[in-house]
């Protein structure tokens, strides 16, 4: 008759922390950042499983009635293999941040560009202011004067003339003005760019749409924490690879 063996007979040290967790701690498990394998080990081997029957897989690698570090590291693999993607998904899910009692959350973002481009104005003033003076003064003075010579008689105080005379001045005085006086009148204004304009809108809604409403919210929150990664599932998995479902 086949010897039935006990877990924690052919792998005495996991009862002491060095186990199936301590060889997983060298793969890439979701819990392995926060150096837990000791702890998983004591749990494992003393409270949960290491008083079950052996599968046959770890029992074909009994030798001397034990299992190697070797062999224990081997059937890490296998666990690994098998289980380290489903692992990992359910890890993650440990790490979401929500509301418990908000099943509904939209944020809709709205990016509205305007653009005027290549507005301008150009303004021009040129030309030419020409002055020519032309001025011409003649002056013709024509000026005549007559003298009168007078002589007086002994005791007399009346005149008498003696002789007559006159004098005339004459000539043309001319003044001539020309020339030209220019100003030459040029301004050029211009302005012009482009100009854009951006409207961002964010419209957010979030709460209960009524569909579930918040006191079955809070008992499905309830419900969730009172699931156990550790024990709901890594170590019935565990137990499906190194033990059989009969004490």
């Amino acid at each position: 008759m086949k010897e039935w063996k006990r877990l924690s007979a052919v792998n005495p040290t996991g009862k002491t922390g060095n186990g199936i967790f301590t060889a997983l701690q060298d793969m890439l498990i979701p819990w392995q950042g926060l150096n837990m394998e000791t702890e998983l080990d004591l749990e494992y081997y003393n409270n949960i499983s290491g008083s079950k029957i052996v599968s046959p897989l770890v029992y074909s690698l009994i030798n001397d009635d034990e299992i190697t570090t070797n062999d224990l590291t081997i059937l890490a693999t296998v666990i690994f293999k098998i289980y380290s993607v489903r692992w990992n998904k359910l890890w993650d899910t440990l790490s979401f941040e929500y509301d418990p009692i908000q099943n509904y959350s939209m944020t809709e973002t709205m990016k509205d560009d305007e653009t005027v481009i290549d507005y301008g104005k150009v303004k021009t003033i040129g030309g030419t202011n020409t002055r020519t003076p032309n001025l011409t003064e003649t002056e013709t003075p024509n000026i005549t004067r007559e003298t009168e010579l007078n002589r007086y008689g002994f005791n007399s105080s009346d005149p008498v003339p003696t002789d007559t005379g006159s004098e005339t001045q004459t000539g043309t005085n001319t003044t001539t003005t020309t020339g030209t006086d220019e100003t030459e009148i040029d301004s050029t204004e211009t302005d012009s760019g482009s100009d854009t304009h951006t409207r961002n809108y964010t419209l957010s809604r979030a709460g209960n749409i009524g569909v579930t409403t918040s006191q079955q919210m809070i008992e499905s929150e309830r419900k969730l924490w009172m699931w156990d990664f550790f024990h709901d599932i890594v170590f019935p998995d565990i137990d499906r690879v190194l033990t059989i479902n009969i004490y």
